[in-house]
Formats: structure tokens, C-alpha cells, sequence
């Protein structure tokens, strides 16, 4: 991924568009107008039912508000959730110096992974804990 490339994060819910939070127009280009980039400045307490700690929905507007690059975002925004970094872009095709390459091979050898898998569902309770 490049350090330059526009972040788009969408939040779902049974089939349900929940939230979005976008840096840009892909690939690294600023949206087209103002109210475009609105729709997609994400709103953190939309969030708070599907994070795994207390405090995600909090730290997500500082991460988002920052200037990280492309993957510091997409890890910030995992760890503020809850998720192991190195899960991130589990489910995704990655995009490493415009190489495409899919996601178990991505994370093939990788020590937090003691298998390989298909899929990778994220539990959450109810009351968001």
C-alpha cells in the first residue's frame, strides 16, 4: 500500500452500510467537494458496538484526524478497535507496490497465525464489551 493511498473503512451491520470513514478518492486524490468528504468523516459512536475495547470509539477520531499514511491508519484504527494489527487486512486483497497479492499469502509465515484460514469472523457481544 502505497503511503500516499486514500483509506476507505466501511462499517457494517447485516447487510446494513453503518458508517464510513474515507481519507480521499482512490487512489490518492482529495474528494471532489466538501460535502463528499463529510460522508465520509466517520462518526466513532457508531463504532462503539463492534470494538473490542472501551475506548476505541474515543481514539478513533484521533487517528482519524491525523495525518498518518495509508497503513498507519489502517493499523491504528485495528488497534483502537481491538483487533491485532496483523489481522487488519485479513478477508482483503493487498496491494504492496502495485502487486497484487491475496490476503493468506500476505500473511503466510506470519507468527501470530498458527494456521491458515478462509475466513475470519469477528465475535462481538451485544453490549459492545
Amino acid at each position: 500500500m502505497s503511503d500516499s493511498a486514500c483509506v476507505h473503512l466501511y462499517l457494517h451491520h447485516h447487510r446494513e452500510l453503518i458508517d464510513r470513514f474515507g481519507t480521499g478518492k482512490f487512489p490518492f486524490f482529495p474528494f471532489d467537494s466538501e460535502d463528499e468528504a463529510i460522508s465520509f468523516r466517520g462518526i466513532e459512536q457508531r463504532w462503539k458496538p463492534f470494538t473490542f475495547k472501551a475506548d476505541g470509539p474515543a481514539q478513533l477520531r484521533s487517528v482519524w484526524d491525523t495525518k498518518h499514511n495509508a497503513d498507519g491508519i489502517v493499523i491504528s484504527t485495528a488497534n483502537a478497535l481491538g483487533i491485532h494489527p496483523a489481522l487488519a487486512g485479513c478477508g482483503f486483497t493487498v496491494f504492496d507496490e502495485s502487486e497484487e497479492i491475496y490476503y493468506r499469502n500476505w500473511l503466510e509465515g506470519d507468527p501470530i497465525l498458527l494456521q491458515r484460514f478462509d475466513e475470519f469472523h469477528f465475535a462481538v457481544s451485544q453490549s459492545g464489551g
